[in-house]
């Protein structure tokens, strides 16, 4: 990474000069923030049967090349590239609609402008995709819900022959992350993830707008261990923020016992009584809008008490050391 290397030093990596195959075993190669073009990028791919990982800053000139030539690939990091919807399709998918890529595991998209429509096109291409950081996941699962009305339009627009083959509808996904930053959200549609990614276990919603009652189809993954949420309200908005009392709490008491992590940022109040053994009747009120409570939920204890350490960032907390019997972590 960050070195003068040249699209000849890596033929000469790769290749001998009479073109007889180097460093075959190759698995994980990164080559971010070089002067490696796309060509020199072509050669890795063509060259190395077992790349796995491939960092490469200028990757939306390749995502063709990769899709071609990459069947095993099982991670793919495509983090502050300028690639597009388009680019994704090509990786995921031929010219007739053929899939690539089946094997892949892990995409990273973080501050790339890909949109809803080329994250639908992942989601319903790659089925072993487990973690996936497109932010907006809540406008993707609804054009993956809605496809079999949008799939002609959608596909057309992204330049998917006519003539392809189809992509047909998924009534579950193998995800196991879930993100979301600033959307608009429905209950229904809540309901729709619930049912679509049973296999979430981490969920992180920021900014997005939501009301209480949109979290409850939440209380339905089993696997969940780590749960972020952000309140959000805008006088915009026809929905009220989010309330502890009737939203999250109700969403604790369900998958509380198995979380590891916990994050609740930009509530008014947070009132943990001893109505849930989990919190081992800890009762913490906080009149500031902007405060981050992290919880680490452990293990469980007898008589189903899941409490064992808490981490709180607040600058108004300093009075609740005495009350706080079971705390571990204190930062003031």
């Amino acid at each position: 990474m960050s070195t003068p290397i040249t699209d000849r030093g890596l033929v000469m990596l790769c290749l001998t000069s009479d073109g007889s195959p180097r460093c075959q075993k190759l698995r994980r190669l990164i080559v971010y923030e070089t002067s490696i073009t796309r060509f020199g990028a072509a050669i890795v791919l063509l060259s190395l049967p077992l790349l796995r990982e491939f960092d490469f800053d200028r990757m939306f000139e390749t995502l063709s090349e990769i899709g071609e030539c990459c069947p095993n690939i099982v991670d793919l990091n495509l983090m502050s590239t300028p690639i597009t919807d388009r680019g994704l399709v090509m990786l995921c998918l031929t010219s007739d609609g053929s899939p690539r890529c089946q094997k892949l595991r892990r995409l990273i998209v973080y501050e790339t402008s890909i949109t809803r429509f080329g994250a639908a096109i992942v989601l319903l291409s790659l089925p072993l995709l487990r973690e996936f950081d497109f932010d907006r996941m809540f406008e993707a699962i609804g054009i993956v819900n809605a496809w079999s009305e949008l799939e002609e339009h959608v596909l057309a627009a992204l330049g998917v022959s006519a003539s392809r083959q189809r992509l047909p509808p998924k009534e579950s996904l193998l995800l196991t992350t879930f993100t979301s930053t600033a959307e608009s959200a429905s209950e229904q549609l809540t309901e729709v993830i619930a049912n679509v990614c049973p296999q979430i276990e981490s969920l992180s919603i920021d900014g997005t707008s939501l009301s209480s009652e949109d979290l409850y189809p939440f209380m339905e993954f089993q696997h969940l261990t780590s749960l972020s949420l952000t309140n959000y309200k805008s006088s915009r908005c026809y929905k009220g923020s989010l309330d502890f009392e009737d939203g999250v709490l109700p969403l604790l008491t369900a998958v509380g016992p198995q979380l590891k992590n916990l994050i609740l940022s930009k509530f008014t109040s947070v009132d943990i009584s001893g109505e849930i053994k989990f919190f081992m009747g800890l009762q913490i009120s906080i009149p500031k809008n902007n405060f981050t409570l992290l919880w680490f939920i452990m293990q469980s204890i007898q008589n189903n008490i899941f409490w064992l350490g808490l981490h709180i960032i607040c600058s108004t907390l300093k009075d609740l050391l005495i009350k706080l019997s079971y705390c571990t972590n204190l930062l003031v």
